[in-house]
């Protein structure tokens, strides 16, 4: 457990993300010693399991109070994957735009599966994802993965402490609403 600092914030970008640019730089104007994790080919030339790992181990190293993490798209599935039989984190997380499981967008009729889903829907029927403190999820409506629900048996094994599906959003949500919700998340808490 990390307790020497007050806050801490780390980003865990999405797919083929670079921690250092998009949002990850935009934290890193805002927390100059935030740690920030790419999810690029280097790293995802480990396996799933090790690519869960990884961020299982982060969590587990800087867990407390004033730590914020942040997790976008695919490194929102790593976390989640990372919370299946967790202990009960202090950090407070927030996810944007997720890709979960195997979800179905029914207008768009477009499938999204990422990798040890039915370990997923096991932990999320099962309720053995372990809720932090606290977590938000945010996501846009027009998002090619987003199924509805998916998002409601997430929150009914995760319990959010605040769920936002934005109308208008898509996958790629607008970098002024990202960064409003991004100052709330990490001015609030202890």
């Amino acid at each position: 457990m990390h307790t020497d600092r007050q806050q801490l914030t780390i980003y865990i970008s999405g797919l083929g993300g670079d921690a250092n640019k998009g949002l990850g730089g935009y934290l890193k104007m805002v927390d100059p010693n935030r740690i920030g994790l790419s999810v690029n080919n280097t790293f995802l030339n480990l396996s799933f399991l090790e690519q869960v790992a990884v961020v299982r181990n982060l969590i587990d190293e800087f867990d407390s109070p004033g730590t914020r993490i942040i997790a976008n798209s695919y490194g929102t599935y790593l976390v989640l994957q990372a919370l299946i039989a967790a202990p009960q984190y202090q950090s407070r997380i927030m996810l944007l735009s997720p890709a979960i499981g195997g979800a179905i967008n029914r207008k768009s009729m477009m499938y999204v599966r990422q990798p040890s889903t039915n370990r997923f829907e096991q932990a999320m029927a099962n309720k053995t994802i372990s809720k932090p403190e606290y977590i938000e999820l945010h996501i846009g409506a027009k998002d090619a993965a987003y199924d509805k629900e998916q998002i409601a048996k997430l929150d009914v094994a995760l319990d959010f402490d605040q769920l936002q599906v934005y109308a208008n959003e898509a996958h790629n949500m607008d970098k002024k609403l990202v960064q409003k919700l991004v100052h709330k998340f990490l001015d609030n808490g202890p």
